[in-house]
């Protein structure tokens, strides 16, 4: 008897049948009840990787429709979301900063001025991207190093251990970053507009006001994880085999940059400053002008803009090699896999929402109101980070925000009593590869165990979890 094989049909044959057995418990109705099903076998499949997790992202289009939770048109516009062509215009930028070595030369640079142990490393690059991460968002801050990090393991020999702490580290940093600043990851800005609609009399906290809580809690956050994954990877402390003179020599042996490095890096550079400035940053009194307000009213561009017009501009700049700096046989290496996991985790949101499910999910925190103000604010935050885990980071505060704020009024609580941590905890989302945009890019790199980003994922997520309820009980 193969055991083996018989222990994956008996873990293939548990998705369908625990999905069957949520369905069939009817809550919170007939539609939500089939959501939570699809959503308990796309997350048993996951999790166990019985079959190709771009396989499983497949089955919200195949059974939403059969089920009546959708139309097919609707799934189908979920695998099509923009965000995918911000996806694809980020990793075609990757794919010409590593044609012409810029990769190298930037990986080198930041090796040759830290220690080559692999925690300083780590440190360096979490460092950086939560730095971006504070003022641009998430998926375009990942997308951007990308590169570079991908660059420094290839540098150092694709060391498996390193490669997955390193990516997980990538990912993590640049959704703790955006919970530091009032720009950085919309449900932050949406927490303002809340306020603004059903507290007006209220005292609105301002950028300096917000930065006060966001940064030492999203610090502390990023030092947790850095410690977390530490702990995972690299128990043993243990140094490469090469150190920083050789990325000295290194950079002497490259010599001048490149004419195509020059045009690409420069085309990078224009790329991470337009998604930077997309927006209007409010600093206090200070307001910086956003370039996507030159465009006539009711117009809306978002960051995948940007990353398209590098793709287009990439593709028609010649080389000195008698050739595009970018071409099509390079594009067609974007995983076809990592973009079904995006979609596929769009649709389950979707279902989500259309089935019911996720506003059921929001209305059970009415129970709270009973319970002491430090357990619900964990009540709150808990559910919050579990809804994020399936479903965006803005539909996640979406769907609370109205019934919090009609919760603290009827309590009396303050404006924020609720609604800030709620806001904080939408950040959230560490454990599936779909929870958040930056998750889906590193795991999508194939170099991630689905095992360890669950474990370290939801022992990062009860941190946030503690963290938050502490920070505003502190407040």
């Amino acid at each position: 008897m193969n055991v083996h094989t018989n222990r994956q049909k008996l873990l293939f044959a548990l998705g369908p049948l625990l999905g069957l057995l949520v369905a069939f418990q009817g809550w919170p109705n007939e539609l939500g009840a089939k959501m939570a099903g699809i959503a308990v076998w796309m997350a048993w499949w996951w999790m166990t990787e019985v079959v190709h997790l771009g396989f499983t992202s497949f089955l919200p289009m195949f059974l939403m429709p059969i089920l009546g939770i959708a139309p097919s048109s609707e799934v189908a516009s979920a695998y099509m979301d923009p965000i995918l062509f911000l996806f694809m215009g980020g990793f075609g930028l990757s794919f010409a900063i590593e044609r012409w070595n810029l990769h190298r030369r930037l990986s080198s640079w930041l090796l040759s001025k830290i220690p080559t142990r692999p925690a300083w490393i780590l440190g360096g690059v979490m460092l950086v991207t939560y730095s971006l991460s504070n003022w641009m968002s998430n998926t375009a801050t990942c997308l951007m190093m990308l590169a570079v990090v991908l660059g420094i393991i290839k540098t150092l020999g694709n060391p498996p251990k390193f490669s997955a702490a390193l990516l997980l580290g990538l990912a993590y940093s640049a959704s703790i970053g955006g919970m530091a600043t009032p720009v950085g990851t919309p449900p932050n800005l949406i927490f303002f507009k809340v306020m603004g609609q059903h507290y007006p009399q209220e005292h609105q906290p301002d950028f300096f006001e917000w930065a006060l809580v966001g940064f030492p809690l999203s610090m502390s956050l990023l030092i947790i994880c850095f410690f977390l994954l530490k702990l995972f990877f690299f128990k043993d402390e243990e140094t490469f085999s090469v150190n920083r003179s050789h990325f000295k020599e290194d950079l002497q042996a490259m010599g001048p940059m490149s004419r195509e490095e020059k045009w690409v890096g420069t085309i990078f550079l224009f790329t991470a400053l337009a998604w930077f400035t997309r927006n209007p940053i409010h600093l206090g009194s200070l307001q910086l002008f956003g370039w996507a307000n030159l465009f006539p009213k009711g117009v809306k561009v978002d960051d995948s803009a940007p990353a398209l017009l590098a793709i287009f501009l990439l593709m028609i700049l010649p080389s000195n090699e008698n050739r595009k700096l970018l071409s099509w046989d390079e594009m067609k290496k974007i995983p076809l896999d990592v973009l079904l996991i995006f979609g596929g985790g769009f649709a389950l949101a979707m279902g989500f929402e259309s089935s019911g499910l996720s506003e059921a999910l929001a209305s059970s925190l009415a129970f709270l109101s009973d319970w002491p103000l430090p357990v619900m604010m964990i009540g709150v935050v808990a559910m919050v980070t579990l809804i994020s885990e399936f479903a965006s980071n803005v539909a996640s505060i979406q769907l609370v925000a109205p019934i919090l704020v009609a919760l603290q009024m009827q309590l009396g609580l303050s404006a924020t009593s609720l609604l800030l941590p709620a806001t904080l905890a939408a950040s959230i989302g560490f454990a599936l590869p779909v929870a958040t945009a930056a998750n889906t890019i590193a795991f999508g790199t194939g170099k991630i165990p689905i095992k360890k980003m669950i474990l370290i994922g939801l022992l990062l997520d009860l941190a946030g979890i503690i963290l938050i309820t502490l920070f505003e009980l502190w407040l």
